[in-house]
């Protein structure tokens, strides 16, 4: 396949660090695991040229409820605390634009309304777009969803006018149609 990618008309291939600034998303902690979460962070900003990012740093450990997170290695968190340290790590750097590629998979239910809830704690500050196979978090977390199907159709609804059935969705959204 061909094409190219533009954000805020910048080619990410050529102004990488510029579009870097501008997006963040979820980073893997487990290929980091001989660091303190506090370490992963600053791996996560590094290159950015981000100015107090400490200060940023404080911030999303602050509203991701982590503090006590911070000087364990990566390699002692559990599945819940991981997925937790991926999602804040891309809030860190006040990206505009954050990108959740399905921040629940693997968690209980408890525990993807639990995230659910931390991201809802920064949603004033930032425009996130999460992907995800699982509508009942969806519900409770998004003001919008929009819904894909096969030969690029798309409909985009607010959360509020989900009042058809899964069922009914699947249906509309099926394959064959």
């Amino acid at each position: 396949t061909t094409g190219e990618v533009i954000v805020d008309g910048k080619d990410v291939y050529e102004d990488v660090l510029k579009v870097r600034k501008k997006i963040g998303s979820m980073a893997n902690p487990s290929i980091y695991k001989m660091f303190t979460v506090k370490k992963f962070f600053e791996m996560q900003i590094r290159g950015k040229n981000i100015k107090n990012y400490e200060d940023k740093m404080e911030y999303i450990i602050e509203k991701f409820d982590i503090k006590d997170l911070v000087e364990k290695n990566v390699s002692d968190l559990t599945l819940e605390e991981e997925k937790k340290i991926s999602v804040a790590s891309a809030y860190i750097g006040e990206p505009e634009i954050v990108l959740l590629d399905d921040p629940f998979r693997d968690l209980t239910e408890d525990d993807m309304l639990a995230l659910g809830r931390l991201i809802l704690n920064v949603k004033e500050k930032y425009t996130t777009i999460i992907s995800s196979t699982n509508p009942n978090v969806i519900e409770k977390v998004c003001e919008k969803v929009i819904l894909l199907g096969k030969n690029n159709k798309q409909k985009i609804l607010k959360v509020s006018e989900l009042d058809k059935s899964l069922k009914e969705m699947q249906d509309e959204f099926s394959p064959e149609k």
